[in-house]
């Protein structure tokens, strides 16, 4: 993700195998999007270990919460690729900006996104 460092905006990760889109906001994209790999890699640790030590039920359940971490087993970091959508100057237009990509992008219902309104802001804010 070639762009300055402290770049506010809106992003997305893009998986090259199946072509689903997780869009974000941050006001520190390049941060962010370096946390996400973090929480996406230990989610896939938790799902294979599941997949060795629980039921067929619990392993189903944990692929179903957590559908990036599922495709970062299925297809490594290598088939991701992380992109600036959007630089926005105003920290107070993110939400609104990340909601319009998300549908943009349809990133709710065809890609990673849990909700058409956009994240928790616990990293946007």
């Amino acid at each position: 993700m070639g762009t300055k460092k402290d770049t506010c905006g809106i992003y997305g990760i893009w998986c090259r195998e199946n072509g689903k889109w997780y869009v974000g906001a941050s006001k520190h994209v390049q941060e962010r999007v370096k946390i996400h790999k973090g929480d996406h890699r230990r989610a896939a640790e938790h799902i294979k270990h599941e997949m060795r030590f629980r039921t067929r039920r619990a392993v189903e359940h944990s692929k179903r919460d957590h559908p990036f971490a599922a495709d970062v087993i299925a297809y490594g970091w290598d088939a991701f690729e992380a992109c600036l959508l959007e630089e926005v100057p105003n920290p107070g237009d993110l939400k609104e900006r990340e909601r319009y990509w998300i549908d943009a992008l349809d990133a709710k219902e065809k890609g990673y996104n849990k909700s058409a309104s956009g994240g928790h802001w616990r990293w946007g804010e």
